[in-house]
């Protein structure tokens, strides 16, 4: 049996301070089936810049989605939203599962 995807959603607007250690935290994680989706709107800082050189390692949507749309999900899939600041331990993503 294969592990469920983890998708995190993160919605930023002006986040730039934090972006760099909260997409470390999301590389550092070491469960395997995971994806970062980055939600962002217009912002007066170099937010924008930032994420699409990063384009390649995650998925990056401008726009304003509510969280709602978002809890439709497929079946053995996990969906969790994070704020821009937070970051966690390498194995934070495999407790999830397990509580």
């Amino acid at each position: 049996m294969s592990s469920p995807k983890i998708s995190i959603i993160t919605v930023v607007k002006n986040g730039m301070p934090y972006l760099i250690d909260c997409l470390k935290s999301f590389q550092l994680q070491n469960y395997p089936n995971k994806e970062h989706i980055i939600i962002y709107s217009d912002s007066s800082d170099s937010t924008e810049e930032f994420l699409l050189s990063k384009k390649k390692n995650i998925k990056i949507l401008k726009n304003k989605i509510e969280k709602k749309n978002w809890k439709k999900k497929k079946k053995n899939e996990k969906v969790y939203f994070i704020d821009t600041p937070t970051t966690h331990k390498n194995y934070y993503y495999t407790i999830l599962l397990i509580y």
